[in-house]
């Protein structure tokens, strides 16, 4: 039986991300059931902290809708935001573009508690309950009560998670990550990479990906007939 590492460099307020996990899922899927002798295959998703925008204070949060009114203008911004409904609508979510918007290391502190109680497994949970709450729900993604809430509906305690964020743990390990990946040269995300060798750059669509599963599973079958 195949395992299959894959890594991906995120942040929790880029809808991009959330929109690859979701290929992902689906590339995954569809791997699987296409591909001889891969329904037993296993898939370990590991993920990376990134900021795309550290510099902004800890505690303060502005509204989306506000930030990219600035930053597009009314008129663009409605052809933005039409595109990305029409994806959202493809992978079966919707975009609400009604939460707040803020520093997001305390969003990466709370992946790390996921990992650490649970491993990997319950660290994407964790990912895709915050994600979710920020863009389909409108929350806050500094607010610590609406990430508590992600976090119950990963299945972490309240209580856990809230003594997690009041005192900051994780939080050196997040700013070891984010620094690294910067050493790396990364500027944007997502970022997906699968045994460490094949790369899917930014939300590719679901061929592009089951292709760069496909090429790790040759690469896997190419090593094992050297052995």
């Amino acid at each position: 039986m195949a395992n299959y590492d894959i890594q991906i460099i995120s942040d929790t307020v880029c809808p991009f991300c959330y929109l690859a996990r979701a290929r992902l899922s689906r590339a995954i899927a569809l791997f699987k059931k296409t591909v001889p002798n891969a329904s037993s295959s296993t898939f370990t998703i590991r993920w990376h902290a990134f900021q795309l925008d550290k510099s902004i204070p800890h505690g303060q949060s502005t509204s989306v809708q506000d930030i990219a009114v600035s930053r597009f203008g009314a008129d663009r911004l409605a052809a933005k935001r039409a595109r990305m409904a029409q994806m959202g609508d493809q992978e079966g979510f919707g975009f609400t573009f009604s939460g707040r918007i803020g520093n997001t290391r305390d969003s990466h502190r709370l992946s790390h508690l996921g990992r650490e109680l649970g491993g990997h497994e319950l660290e994407d949970r964790v990912q895709m309950a915050m994600m979710k709450m920020f863009f389909e729900e409108g929350g806050d993604i500094t607010s610590h009560e609406d990430l508590v809430a992600a976090a119950e509906k990963a299945g972490i305690e309240r209580d856990v998670a809230r003594k997690w964020l009041e005192d900051g743990s994780g939080g050196e390990q997040v700013d070891r990550e984010v620094e690294e990946m910067e050493k790396l040269g990364m500027k944007g995300v997502p970022k997906i990479m699968v045994d460490g060798k094949f790369v899917i750059e930014g939300a590719d669509d679901v061929t592009a990906m089951f292709e760069q599963l496909y090429r790790a599973k040759e690469e896997k079958e190419k090593s094992e007939s050297l052995v």
